[in-house]
């Protein structure tokens, strides 16, 4: 196995119970919250923002106990995705908060809350055109 998927894998992983899931985010926290984003690993915090989207929507991980727990602690990764000059990154964590958005409802309220300062400086930035097809999906979860 080489080191690149001992830091995080490439597959996204099936997430049938709470054990699953504390067990996927303890990992995502583990390696990637201790891992410099560089030229060669942007894929794999973009691997780890697509999984969590994924199992929202695929497995409702949202459901069990504890989810919006990890997203308060994933935070850090989320702001360094939003702002990554990447724009194939920032899409993936605007795409995760639009998918939590829609799966918490008023759960949402307290990761907006913590987001939104990031999202007032992402969308400051012209650099970043991906973010006009996306404004109406923010501002939907914005008012959430």
């Amino acid at each position: 196995m080489s080191h690149r998927n001992e830091i995080y894998p490439g597959e996204t992983t099936r997430i049938s119970s709470k054990a699953d899931l504390d067990r996927e985010m303890k990992r995502i926290k583990k390696t990637l919250l201790k891992t410099k984003m560089t030229e060669e690993n942007w894929d794999l915090f973009n691997k780890a923002m697509k999984n969590i989207a994924t199992w929202c929507t695929e497995y409702k991980i949202h459901e069990y106990v504890g989810f919006i727990d990890h997203i308060k602690e994933l935070k850090e990764l989320i702001v360094t995705c939003l702002t990554s000059e990447r724009t194939i990154l920032s899409k993936t964590a605007i795409d995760l908060l639009t998918t939590l958005s829609q799966h918490l409802g008023t759960k949402f309220e307290t990761i907006n809350n913590m987001m939104l300062p990031t999202i007032k400086n992402v969308f400051g930035r012209s650099s970043k055109v991906h973010f006009n097809d996306k404004i109406q999906d923010v501002y939907t979860w914005l008012i959430a």
